[in-house]
């Protein structure tokens, strides 16, 4: 089966497969006063696999950590002395990521049937009897993955 995906989808494949890239994510988000703010974030990723077998049945935990600074604050959103404004990015931020890796895996597991993650290498090294018994990508779409996302943000461009 060939599949395209959108921009989105194709952030998340990356993210969850691990490949190195930079690139800006955009955010919309509400500000402690619930004033909305928008931010672009421009950053690497990094991508850890713990694999392991529960009942029977493969389970992965994927840790993505995106690292980078804050590109542009279209309301002047204040971050100079205002830590809880930095968290406050980076926890949304994880939570957009998060959502958008966990539908993509989701759409992989029960629309496109495929490990387009590259998880079956952690099988092979794993399980190899898994792997000569059943086909990997039936497993793989039964199998439970949990994405945690952690963001750091390292800069935002202003002076404190």
């Amino acid at each position: 089966m060939v599949a395209k995906v959108n921009e989105n989808d194709m952030r998340a494949l990356t993210w969850l497969r691990g490949e190195k890239k930079r690139g800006d994510i955009y955010l919309e988000l509400k500000d402690g006063n619930g004033e909305a703010q928008q931010v672009t974030f421009h950053g690497g990723n990094n991508r850890k696999v713990k694999a392991k077998l529960v009942n029977g049945q493969p389970f992965f935990e994927v840790e993505i950590k995106l690292q980078g600074m804050v590109l542009e604050n279209i309301n002047g959103f204040p971050f100079a002395g205002e830590v809880s404004n930095v968290d406050l990015i980076e926890r949304a931020l994880e939570k957009q990521v998060q959502q958008q890796c966990e539908q993509f895996v989701q759409d992989l597991q029960q629309k496109y049937r495929v490990d387009a993650i590259l998880l079956g290498k952690y099988a092979r090294v794993y399980w190899p009897d898994l792997l000569k018994e059943e086909d990997w990508d039936e497993v793989f779409c039964n199998s439970e993955i949990k994405v945690k996302v952690e963001v750091i943000i390292q800069g935002t461009g202003e002076l404190a």
